[in-house]
């Protein structure tokens, strides 16, 4: 029985032709190739939560939201929230000069997450990409159309760009005790 969950419209139910789904412990047991359907006992994790399909982490990550950024500084993980906008498969947030810039120009392979919990369902989406400071005067319009707001009053006159590599999303209902 499909049942509709109240936030982002994400559906209880997979339909494994949405999208691509991250490989489970049991496709690898079993050998089957990643990217082809999941039986839907495949698509519950090990705590009983359910995988999201790549739309459905996109849907569940809206236009715009708060969201952490995971990039290496110094030779060490360093996370920061950021204020994000999604569009055409990319996310973007804008960033002031600083050692979140610095580290994603010397390595701009990051982690982004975004997540939200209530009273009857929480849901997190992982992203794994690139990302690159946009200087071309057409990308940097575009972005700023996006209505992306910084929540802190510092001017932030770098816009950057994530390119997806792997997108992976968990989503659990909580049950009566």
């Amino acid at each position: 029985m499909a049942r509709s969950a109240d936030h982002a419209g994400i559906s209880a139910t997979p339909d494994p032709r949405a999208g691509e789904w991250r490989r489970s412990a049991a496709a690898q047991r079993n050998g089957r190739r990643e990217g082809t359907p999941m039986s839907d006992y495949e698509n519950v994790t090990e705590h009983g939560g359910e995988h999201l399909t790549e739309p459905q982490c996109w849907e569940a990550m809206g236009d715009t939201g708060l969201g952490r950024i995971v990039i290496v500084a110094d030779g060490k993980p360093e996370i920061f929230p950021i204020n994000y906008a999604a569009r055409g498969g990319k996310l973007f947030f804008r960033t002031a000069e600083g050692s979140k810039l610095a580290g994603l120009t010397l390595s701009p392979e990051v982690a982004f997450e975004t997540d939200h919990a209530d009273d009857s369902v929480a849901w997190s989406v992982v992203v794994h990409g690139t990302a690159r400071t946009l200087t071309a005067f057409g990308e940097i319009n575009e972005v700023d159309s996006l209505g992306l707001q910084a929540w802190e009053p510092t001017e932030k006159y770098n816009y950057v760009e994530i390119t997806p590599r792997e997108i992976t999303g968990r989503r659990f209902e909580r049950t009566p005790s």
